[in-house]
């Protein structure tokens, strides 16, 4: 499968010499990321969060899918 990943990295975390733990330092993935990850322009695709919140673009494209596949 064709499928894409974002790179990351553990740190180890502390806080004015406390101890926080370990955490995943990665890449942010946002409308500059997809743009250039998949060679899409920005401002021609929607990026949708837990199906009720579109980061960029709009839900109209996604709302529209179940009729769709129907």
């Amino acid at each position: 499968m064709n499928l894409s990943t974002v790179g990351y990295r553990p740190a180890m975390v502390t806080i004015n010499g406390e101890y926080m733990g370990i955490h995943n330092i990665r890449s942010k993935v946002n409308e500059a990321y997809v743009s250039q990850s998949f060679d899409i322009p920005e401002g021609v695709f929607d990026m949708i969060e837990q199906g009720d919140y579109a980061e960029v673009g709009d839900l109209t494209a996604y709302n529209y899918l179940p009729e769709v596949l129907n």
